[in-house]
């Protein structure tokens, strides 16, 4: 056997204690570092090294950023994202989302067709599409756009309103920000292209974060140039709303799944004639237009992601038959679902 080697001990590191000459009120200091043992949680003696312990309290003005309350009520899913590099045959024909769609111009110029209004896009600019709206969007051989997208969803769905308002979309022609260039913005879209390509873990996180910091772009330019008027209105809730969130959640959870307005009712607790007024007085729809919608938005994963037949989908989704679903498809996207699977590819 090898001899053995007596440990040694190492006295500690001897660290210079750091003294802050402008401490703001919010923070309550605890100077005292038999004090500072006691508060903290299984600790007891004094402070290592000249530490000082402290505690912060909440900043009510830090907290009550209107952006940032609304953006935290809400959940978003970000779908698919991409980078069209300088490539002029990225272009889309007349085509309609089930999502959101943001596009972020870092470069050339695109021509962008949002509903019945065509916009010139250039380096700096914002576009959000809305879901559901026809769209085309077209670039040039000479000066190829290169963009940034992102398809996202949000919830709960009766905040759609209040975001699309927020983000300057007063109609269903979409909106168009120019947030500009001369910031971080475009170091985090280059961000965003080398996790698309890498794809390290955690990469669908860092592009959500970079989602996230161009909505609020979006927002802020809006809150400068007083796009809407009632913009900044909080959301005035209602008791309504608790039932509203209940309803989102069941019908989210079995949405793949047979299921009728009877059943969300009895899951409730709730008469028909009581959630019907629950989404018409909030949402101005009624149930089952609001499940039709969900349904669908569901269906066009299944077909383009799962690749399912118009027939499998139709079953597996409770719809009477192919031909419905088909029309209720159309109702929706613009063209059947064979149409659209086409056009996709």
């Amino acid at each position: 056997m090898g001899s053995l080697v007596r440990a040694q001990y190492c006295p500690p590191i001897q660290r210079e204690r750091v003294s802050f000459h402008r401490r703001p009120a919010s923070v309550s200091w605890l100077q005292d570092s038999e004090e500072a043992g006691r508060v903290v949680h299984g600790f007891s003696g004094k402070g290592v090294a000249g530490l000082e312990y402290f505690h912060i309290t909440p900043d009510r003005g830090f907290l009550e950023d209107p952006v940032s309350s609304f953006l935290d009520g809400l959940t978003l899913t970000l779908n698919r994202a991409g980078h069209q590099e300088r490539d002029a045959t990225a272009q889309c024909g007349d085509r309609i989302g089930g999502d959101f769609e943001i596009i972020f111009l870092v470069g050339g110029e695109s021509t962008i067709t949002i509903g019945n209004l065509q916009r010139q896009v250039h380096p700096g600019d914002l576009v959000l599409i809305p879901p559901f709206t026809k769209n085309k969007i077209q670039t040039t051989r000479e000066n190829p756009h290169d963009n940034f997208w992102f398809h996202f969803d949000l919830y709960p769905v009766y905040r759609h309103t209040g975001f699309l308002d927020r983000m300057g979309c007063s109609s269903g022609n979409g909106s168009l920000l120019h947030i500009g260039l001369a910031n971080s913005l475009p170091h985090m879209a280059s961000l965003a292209g080398s996790e698309m390509i890498e794809r390290r873990p955690g990469f669908h996180l860092v592009l959500k974060s970079v989602l996230l910091n161009l909505i609020i772009a979006g927002m802020r330019q809006c809150l400068s140039e007083q796009v809407s008027p009632g913009m900044a209105a909080p959301i005035a809730l209602t008791p309504l709303y608790p039932v509203l969130d209940r309803a989102f959640e069941y019908i989210r959870q079995h949405i793949g799944e047979r299921f009728f307005i009877p059943d969300l009712c009895r899951h409730l607790a709730v008469s028909e004639s009581f959630l019907d007024k629950v989404f018409k007085e909030i949402l101005n729809t009624s149930p089952g237009k609001y499940i039709q919608f969900m349904k669908i938005k569901h269906a066009e994963q299944l077909l383009k992601v799962q690749g399912l037949s118009v027939l499998e989908v139709s079953n597996r989704l409770g719809f009477s038959s192919p031909f419905y679903f088909s029309s209720v498809f159309r109702r929706h996207f613009g063209l059947s679902p064979t149409r659209y699977l086409r056009q996709c590819n």
